[in-house]
């Protein structure tokens, strides 16, 4: 899945510093969720925010989709 906003910082759509670990991330994608209701169905947030979370996530949690991302970042 890809971000529907290229140009949104997946540190900051996760809420968390570019030198979190990776508990801290799983956490922030966790409360991420659960804050802005994408585990919630009718109310949620938009599909927009779903997918950016969801996409932040599955670079930040992968060290190596991290390590090239970090470099779009120097």
């Amino acid at each position: 899945m890809t971000t529907t906003n290229p140009e949104l910082d997946h540190y900051m759509v996760l809420g968390v510093e570019r030198e979190a670990t990776q508990s801290q991330i799983e956490d922030a994608y966790e409360r991420a969720k659960s804050e802005d209701g994408v585990d919630i169905g009718d109310g949620g947030i938009g599909p927009a925010r779903a997918a950016d979370i969801e996409s932040a996530y599955a670079v930040l949690r992968d060290p190596a989709k991290r390590t090239e991302y970090d470099k779009t970042l120097d």
